[in-house]
C-alpha cells in the first residue's frame, strides 16, 4: 500500500513538471516557432527527466521512512546500524538530499553516543559485579536494583526488583536501611549476621546517594568473621594463660606461706614442699618458654626456611636428648629410617623442637607402651591438600590407649587437653601440638593425626623434600 502511494506521488509530480513543458511548447507552436513534432519530443524528454529527478528524491524519502519504521518496531537501537542513504550526495543539491545527509550525520552521532553509553554502562556493571566485597543497590522504596557476585554468596536467592526485606530478616537492620533511604545524605553502620550462616559476621555500611536525580541506597558488607575469630582467640589465649599461670603461682604462694610457719621447721616437710615449689616454678618456666616459642614461630610463619638438613640426624639427636625420660617411663625409642640421608628444606632448631614435642607426648601419654617409634619415610604420599611435589615424612608412633575421634580435630588448639589433670601432672603446657602445627605450616608441610582407642596413635608431619641427590636415591 505504501509503495503504491509513493508511485502515485511520483506520477503526480511528473505530470506537474510535464504540464509546464506542454504549456511552454504550445505557446511556441502557436507563435510558429516550433513544430508539433518538436513539442512532442520536448515533452517526452522533459517528462522522462522530471520523472528521474523526482524518483531519486522519492527513493531517498522511502529509505528514510523505511529506516524509522524499522527503528520504531525494533526493541533496542542496537539492532539497527545508523541511517545512511545509498544515493551519491556529493553532487546533489536538492532539499531532500540535504535533509537525508543531515539525518545520516545525526543518526551516526546518536549511534556513536549510544555505543559509548552502552560501553560505560557495561564497564560500571562489570565493576560492580566484580567488586571484592558484597554490594547491593536499592531504590528509594527499598527494592533491589543491582547486586554483585559476592552478595550472591551471602544471599543465594537474591533477585532484582524484590524488596530487601525478602532477603534480610533482621527487622532492626531493615528499619535502619529504611531510615537511611528516606533521608538525605545519610549514613549508618550496623553489625549483620546472615541467618543462613551464623559463623559469618559483617560490618554493614548503609549509605544514601543520588544517581540520575534518583535516590538510591548502597549496602556494603565488610567481612569481619576472621577478625572476630582472631579477637576471640586472643581473648581466650589471654584467659588460658592467666589461668595456667595462676594455678602454679597460687600453689607456690601457698607452700611458701606454709614453710614460713611451724611446718618449715620439719626437714622432711620442708623438703617435700620445696620440691613441689620447684616443680611448679619449672612448669611456669616451660609455659612461658612455650608461649615465647609459639609467638616467635607465628611471627615468621610466612617465611619459608631455605636450609637443607637430614631428618635421620634430627631423629638421632632427639632420641639422645629424651633417652633418660624414656628410661624413667620404662619405654624404648626405636628409629625406623632409610639407609640413606633424607634431605628436607627445614630449620634445624625448629625440626628438633617439633620432633621432640611429638616424642615427649608419646612417652608421657602413651600409657604402658614399651616402645615408641620415630618413622622416617623418604618419599611419602602426602594428603591431597598439599601441592603436587615430593614430600618426606617423620612420624612418631605409640601403642598406647589411643585417642577418641571426637578429640582429634582440636588437639592442635592452644591449651586444649583431653584430661587436664593428667596433663598438668605429666608436666604438659597444652601448647606442644600447637607449636608442632605452626612449625609444619611454616615449612609448607602438614601435620596429620590418626588414632584409635586401644590401638595407639600416630603423629605424622609431611615436609617438602630437598632437590639434592641424597633425597632421591
Amino acid at each position: 500500500m505504501k509503495q503504491n502511494s509513493l508511485r502515485h506521488i511520483i506520477v503526480r509530480r511528473t505530470v506537474r513538471v510535464m504540464t509546464g513543458f506542454i504549456i511552454l511548447g504550445g505557446l511556441l507552436v502557436l507563435a510558429g516557432r516550433m513544430h508539433l513534432s518538436d513539442l512532442i519530443l520536448m515533452c517526452s524528454v522533459g517528462g522522462v527527466l522530471g520523472y528521474l529527478m523526482i524518483e531519486d528524491d522519492m527513493r531517498i524519502i522511502h529509505q528514510i521512512k523505511t529506516y524509522f519504521a524499522h527503528k520504531t518496531n525494533s526493541e533496542t537501537d542496537s539492532e539497527l546500524p545508523p541511517f545512511t542513504t545509498t544515493q551519491n550526495l556529493s553532487d546533489a543539491h536538492s532539499p531532500v538530499t540535504e535533509l537525508a545527509w543531515q539525518i545520516s550525520v545525526s543518526e551516526q552521532q546518536h549511534h556513536h553516543h549510544l555505543q559509548q553509553l552502552r560501553l560505560e554502562n557495561n564497564y560500571l556493571s562489570n565493576t560492580i559485579r566484580n567488586l571484592p566485597f558484597p554490594l547491593i543497590l536499592l531504590d528509594r522504596d527499598g527494592y533491589v536494583l543491582e547486586f554483585n557476585r559476592r552478595a550472591e554468596d551471602i544471599f543465594r536467592n537474591i533477585q532484582n526488583r524484590k524488596p530487601i526485606s525478602f532477603f534480610i530478616y533482621d527487622r532492626t537492620i531493615i528499619e535502619r536501611i529504611e531510615a537511611v533511604g528516606q533521608s538525605d545524605n545519610a549514613f549508618d553502620e550496623a553489625e549483620f549476621t546472615p541467618q543462613e550462616n551464623r559463623k559469618q559476621i559483617f560490618d554493614l555500611l548503609i549509605s544514601q546517594f543520588s544517581a540520575d536525580n534518583r535516590s538510591q541506597t548502597a549496602l556494603i558488607f565488610i567481612d569481619r568473621s576472621e577478625a572476630k575469630a582472631t579477637e576471640q582467640m586472643r581473648v581466650d589465649f589471654v584467659a588460658n594463660v592467666s589461668h595456667e599461670l595462676r594455678t602454679p603461682l597460687t600453689s607456690v604462694l601457698g607452700f611458701v606461706e606454709t614453710l614460713k610457719g611451724p611446718a618449715g621447721e620439719d626437714a622432711e616437710t620442708r623438703e617435700k614442699f620445696l620440691n613441689i615449689v620447684e616443680n611448679q616454678a619449672a612448669r611456669m618456666i616451660r609455659l612461658v618458654a612455650d608461649q615465647l616459642s609459639l609467638s616467635s614461630i607465628e611471627r615468621i610463619e610466612a617465611i619459608q626456611p631455605r636450609s637443607h638438613l637430614d631428618l635421620n640426624l634430627i631423629a638421632e639427636r632427639v632420641r639422645e636428648t629424651l633417652s633418660g625420660v624414656a628410661r624413667e617411663q620404662g619405654c624404648h625409642i626405636n628409629i625406623i629410617q632409610p639407609d640413606h640421608p633424607v634431605m628436607v628444606i627445614a630449620d634445624q632448631d625448629e625440626m628438633i623442637q617439633m620432633v621432640q614435642n611429638l616424642l615427649e607426648n608419646a612417652i608421657r601419654y602413651g600409657g604402658d607402651a614399651a616402645e615408641v617409634r620415630i618413622r622416617i619415610t623418604a618419599q611419602a604420599e602426602p594428603p591431597k591438600m598439599l601441592a603436587a611435589r615430593l614430600y618426606a615424612s617423620v612420624s612418631v608412633e605409640d601403642d598406647g590407649e589411643g585417642i577418641d575421634a571426637e578429640h582429634l580435630p582440636r588437639l592442635t588448639e592452644r591449651f586444649y587437653r583431653i584430661d587436664k589433670d593428667r596433663s598438668r601432672t605429666k608436666g604438659g603446657t597444652g601448647l606442644g601440638l600447637a607449636i608442632v602445627k605452626h612449625i609444619a605450616n611454616r615449612h609448607r608441610g602438614h601435620l596429620q593425626i590418626t588414632s584409635q582407642l586401644g590401638q595407639g596413635s600416630q603423629f605424622t608431619v609431611y615436609l617438602p623434600l630437598s632437590d639434592t641427590k641424597a633425597s632421591s636415591r
